[in-house]
């Protein structure tokens, strides 16, 4: 394997498919050449082919019409969330459309990234491409590796309206136009102490970008217009997950690094960027699934952290709720579902818990008496 190439995702057919459980926090790359910061002009697909493309694909792409509701509502006991305060109502789960005439399939293969977006629907990224769902649960198919040519990425983040931002191999970001199947360079974060570039995370807010760099200890700042900002330093740990908070013009940034979450404060204003640490989140063992604290992605929900924490148990995950300003302890809930791989918020009080091959749509009732 080359340097660089850990987090890498090879999108190979089914047969080759190792079935790694990411837990939620999908790391991917690209091998690419070099690109200046500012440069935003559309990348021409370096391959009109699927990689992975099959007669199966082709058809899926033909078929999706987007206005079928691809939601079975059919129940599962097999998932579930348990709450102290809250109940919650098992909607159904998402199927692609031309999953729909198929008992018991989801059409998803080896999913990757389950990403809110902000007209509220989501999407689903998997070994054949990208699946969007309105809030009404109209499908559309897009064959976003045909856009990405040989490309595969680290990470990825809700942009702008309509568009996803990907982290790819050596720190290139590139911008995807989900409407239009057009890819645009970005920026690139650049290698520090002479260290090969291993994105971690994206993450986007009030008119800034950040990605986390955890072989250079660095994390990188970009306007959204791709203009490179600042590199700031986290020498003291190996920057993964980020989040970011702001409120009334106050900013912070909230990274995982190993075993811990920390939260740094934003200061000054474009290439003046600086970042200081204010809070080591401590977490108290009470409050955790079997006393175990092992964070993976992290997300901010108004005044609040959320922070998945993964068990021992394959099929359960642990979902904190912390204050996003001295990390105490608010609420927790553990989601059930066989091989989960991630649990995301999603706009209307739903929640969705994903696997390999399915994606789970939940939304928050009353609360218990």
């Amino acid at each position: 394997m080359a340097p660089g190439d850990e987090g890498c995702h090879e999108f190979t057919p089914l047969t080759e498919a190792t079935g790694t459980d990411t837990s939620g926090d999908s790391v991917v790359n690209k091998e690419d050449g070099e690109m200046t910061p500012e440069d935003n002009t559309p990348l021409m697909a370096e391959t009109s082919v699927d990689p992975i493309a099959s007669e199966g694909h082709q058809d899926e792409t033909k078929m999706a019409t987007g206005d079928k509701v691809c939601l079975k509502k059919q129940g599962s006991r097999e998932v579930d969330i348990t709450d102290q305060e809250f109940i919650w109502n098992y909607l159904g789960q998402l199927i692609t459309e031309p999953a729909l005439e198929v008992n018991n399939m989801s059409g998803f293969r080896d999913i990757k990234d389950v990403i809110s977006i902000q007209d509220g629907g989501v999407v689903v990224i998997d070994l054949n491409g990208l699946h969007r769902f309105t809030v009404e649960y109209h499908y559309r198919f897009i064959d976003l590796y045909s856009a990405l040519g040989d490309s595969c990425y680290i990470c990825v983040a809700d942009f702008t309206d309509g568009k996803l931002l990907f982290g790819l191999k050596w720190g290139k970001l590139v911008s995807f136009d989900i409407a239009n199947k057009q890819i645009n360079n970005f920026g690139s974060v650049t290698p520090a102490k002479d260290k090969i570039v291993r994105l971690n995370g994206i993450a986007v807010n009030s008119g800034f970008v950040f990605a986390s760099d955890h072989s250079g200890k660095t994390i990188s700042v970009f306007d959204h217009e791709g203009v490179y900002l600042k590199r700031l330093d986290a020498t003291s740990i190996q920057p993964g997950s980020l989040a970011l908070h702001v409120r009334e013009g106050a900013q912070s940034v909230f990274v995982t690094s190993g075993l811990v979450v920390k939260k740094y404060h934003i200061s000054g204003d474009k290439k003046q960027t600086k970042m200081k640490q204010t809070h080591h989140f401590d977490i108290d063992k009470e409050t955790l699934e079997f006393k175990r604290f092992k964070p993976g992605h992290i997300s901010v929900q108004e005044d609040k952290l959320l922070v998945v924490n993964h068990l021992k148990d394959p099929g359960l995950l642990q979902l904190l709720q912390l204050n996003v300003y001295n990390g105490a302890f608010m609420h927790s809930i553990i989601a059930k579902a066989p091989g989960i791989r991630g649990v995301k918020f999603i706009s209307g009080d739903r929640i969705v818990l994903y696997s390999r091959d399915s994606v789970h749509v939940l939304k928050k009732g009353d609360a218990k008496q």
